[in-house]
């Protein structure tokens, strides 16, 4: 996944390539004194049962290309060029490392350095005890006197989160958060496909959804700026089911599940976008609301749940609705496999629900055990 701040793998490693081309000054004469132009890569790996982040820093020393204006003298081997997370700050929750700190000739003799963030399990906000580390910038500061040592930001930054998860094991991890995981529903697959045509009806064709009303929205599509949150607490997870139910026996009678059929829904009851979680409808935009909202991350065709947890301010309430269908029972959801293709659904943000169409689906998988429920 490209970013601005580089190449994003998953939640849990970042690559980031660049290169520093600049002037340098005498610091007697305020004199350009010559330049300095070397490449670098950057790669992040956030631990998944650790709170603990780890940057590396690589900079091939031995290709560095120098020059020196005349009447000036610039001991180029040892120069100094250092490396400064701006925005790391330590404190009870968070640990800064020790930034990289040499000339350019120990860069050539070893062009690897490692630098670790930390921060101490239990500590943070509750409920998972979350701390969010946003680095403003990688800088660089190169030079040591006579040369006036000069800073280069890169335009660089890793945001990366710590959390002490209430359910999950191991029960520590870290994640970059700038990273949106996706789950995938095959339209030809007949153990998931009427699940994925609901899910794009939801998403896609909000209007052959109800309550209904103009401009209505759905959360959770691929790409979009409204993706879903995990919701990881069962006594809400339950409630936002029987709210499900109670729309389904609403929708289409008490005896909705007569033939063998279940109550499917979207978004799903694992998600804080849920039935009962959700709040008002998207026809309304009150400012500033907070609320405790955790992100799932999911890989494909077999699910695995990772630790990413997060508090977040939201900047609209949603519905209370929930997109329902009718669906026959199967036994697909004990399987647990996601196939991995067309209908893909991102986890992160929260907006309204919707109530669906009534389908003849087979059991999804969306809510079982890799969603959190």
């Amino acid at each position: 996944m490209a970013t601005p701040n580089g190449w994003l793998a998953d939640r849990f490693r970042q690559c980031i390539r660049g290169m520093i081309d600049g002037i340098v000054v005498n610091n007697g004469t305020d004199a350009v004194a010559g330049s300095i132009r070397f490449d670098y890569t950057i790669l992040v790996w956030a631990d998944r049962a650790t709170r603990q982040t780890q940057v590396r820093l690589t900079i091939p020393g031995r290709d560095a290309v120098v020059s020196t204006m005349p009447a000036n003298q610039i001991d180029w081997p040892n120069q100094h060029i250092d490396l400064i997370p701006v925005g790391c700050i330590p404190s009870a929750t968070m640990n800064c490392p020790t930034e990289p700190n040499r000339t350019l000739d120990q860069w050539a003799n070893n062009p690897d350095s490692d630098m670790f963030f930390t921060s101490p399990p239990g500590t943070g906000a509750a409920p998972d005890t979350n701390v969010v580390s946003n680095l403003a910038t990688y800088s660089f500061e190169v030079g040591t006197l006579p040369v006036r040592p000069g800073l280069f930001p890169t335009n660089f930054k890793t945001n990366m989160r710590f959390d002490s998860g209430r359910t999950m094991s191991p029960a520590n991890g870290a994640a970059l958060v700038d990273f949106t995981p996706t789950v995938s529903f095959s339209l030809s697959d007949s153990e998931v496909n009427q699940s994925a045509l609901h899910i794009r009806d939801a998403q896609l064709n909000p209007s052959r959804t109800f309550p209904s009303w103009p401009n209505k929205t759905i959360p959770g599509r691929a790409g979009g700026s409204e993706p879903l949150h995990r919701l990881v607490d069962r006594p809400l997870q339950d409630a936002n089911r029987s709210a499900s139910i109670a729309f389904c026996k609403q929708t289409w009678g008490p005896n909705y599940a007569t033939g063998g059929r279940q109550c499917d829904e979207y978004p799903f009851c694992s998600t804080y976008e849920g039935a009962a979680t959700s709040s008002a409808d998207n026809r309304d935009f009150p400012r500033g609301c907070r609320f405790a909202r955790s992100r799932a991350s999911i890989t494909t065709p077999r699910v695995a749940a990772r630790r990413v947890l997060q508090r977040a301010t939201c900047d609209r309430r949603t519905s209370a609705a929930a997109s329902l269908t009718r669906r026959k029972r199967s036994s697909a959801a004990a399987a647990g496999g996601w196939p991995s293709r067309p209908i893909r659904t991102p986890w992160r943000s929260r907006s309204t629900s919707s109530c669906g169409t009534p389908h003849r689906t087979p059991r999804s998988t969306a809510a079982g055990k890799g969603a959190g429920n």
